[in-house]
């Protein structure tokens, strides 16, 4: 009977061993494993599990997994031998138990180099990061010393990002990650930067050759244009107050027009503009200036002359078209239309009219040229 108990208590005791073997084994078995892009390297992190001893190992594609570190009573890693464009699994072993294997494309993290402000918008640049396909690009708006949300606001395939519409006299906190595919870097450094974009004014003889009309593109953040103007270049008088309704871009995608008719002429006249923004008021590049004429040529004819030569551009070969020909008085000269390229001027009556006339050339149809001719018809 001893001897049956025996054998009963020594099974018991083996069945027992055999659970607890089980159990930890099982404690030590596929710990979730999670990699990540961090500065220094690639970040693995895994779940705690009962295991005392962990070993990290990595392959490359064609590879077998090889140790690259043991440790124990710790639950990450990071490799910082990794390089970046390289892509790699990795697995733990815990109690010699392996994790599920994972994979990453090492990204190193990108280094903001430089941030700058033309007269078309807002650009950054990166450092290249070896294996990168793209960019991304996040920005928080800094203000009365608080940093709100960071946002996504661009992604560019390449290292420089050209940012056009964005709002100046803000101050934004920008950073970016390099990402390949669904692998991501850790973001860059945050870098604070206000974007003031520059901006020109371009005066320019108007249509009807009796004033001076101001061109400026829209700036994005500016609530209100000072157009100032000058006969010296020296001292300057403020001339107009011109409001902006666009908020955002591409609110309004359009240029703004003032024109000036208090012009003499033959006389240079001298034009900035200053916007105002949020954090102030920000000046135009340059100072342009423009002496204003009220005609560049001039002609003569006698009543009942006929004039094809004065615009005849069938011979110029990067002539494009006339688009706009007209006389300011029929009753002294009228204009006839022969073709897009060819007009004729019939003088009627004596006195003084003004031949107004615009084409576009074969080489820029973006751009219409003007001209005006004082045209006096004798007896």
């Amino acid at each position: 009977m001893k001897k049956i108990l025996s054998l009963i208590l020594s099974s018991a005791v083996v069945a027992g061993s055999a659970v607890m073997m089980t159990t930890a084994a099982s404690a030590a078995k596929n710990p979730a494993l999670k990699l990540s892009n961090e500065t220094s390297g690639v970040k693995l992190s895994w779940s705690k599990t009962g295991a005392r001893s962990f070993t990290v190992q990595r392959r490359t594609a064609g590879k077998q997994f090889r140790t690259v570190k043991k440790l124990s009573g710790k639950f990450s890693y990071t490799d910082k031998n990794a390089k970046s464009g390289t892509k790699y699994a990795y697995r733990v072993l815990c109690d010699g138990q392996p994790s599920d294997s994972k994979k990453i494309v090492r990204l190193d993290t990108p280094k903001i180099k430089y941030m700058w402000s033309d007269s078309f918008g807002l650009t950054i640049e990166c450092a290249k990061v070896k294996g990168a396909k793209s960019y991304e690009f996040y920005k928080a708006e800094v203000k009365n010393g608080k940093v709100g949300k960071y946002k996504k606001f661009s992604e560019s395939k390449n290292k420089q990002l050209f940012g056009f519409g964005e709002i100046s006299g803000k101050t934004f906190k920008y950073k970016a990650r390099a990402v390949s595919g669904s692998y991501k870097s850790a973001f860059s450094k945050e870098k604070k930067y206000s974007h003031i974009q520059l901006f020109t004014v371009e005066p320019r003889i108007n249509k009807r050759f009796d004033g001076v009309t101001l061109i400026w593109d829209t700036l994005y953040g500016a609530s209100s244009y000072d157009l100032y103007k000058s006969v010296d270049n020296k001292n300057f008088t403020k001339i107009a107050t011109e409001k902006e309704t666009a908020k955002s871009y591409p609110e309004i995608a359009v240029y703004h027009k003032f024109d000036d008719t208090d012009v003499v002429d033959g006389e240079t006249y001298y034009y900035y503009l200053s916007a105002k923004l949020e954090s102030g008021y920000t000046k135009s590049m340059d100072v342009e200036d423009i002496t204003f004429r009220c005609y560049d040529k001039e002609m003569t004819l006698k009543a009942g002359d006929v004039d094809g030569k004065t615009l005849d551009r069938t011979d110029d070969d990067e002539f494009g078209r006339f688009i706009e020909v007209e006389s300011s008085d029929n009753s002294i000269a009228v204009i006839e239309k022969n073709s897009d390229r060819q007009y004729t001027i019939k003088a009627l009556e004596p006195g003084v009219t003004y031949i107004y006339y615009s084409y576009v050339d074969d080489t820029d149809y973006d751009y219409a040229w003007r001209h005006r001719i004082k045209l006096t018809v004798e007896k």
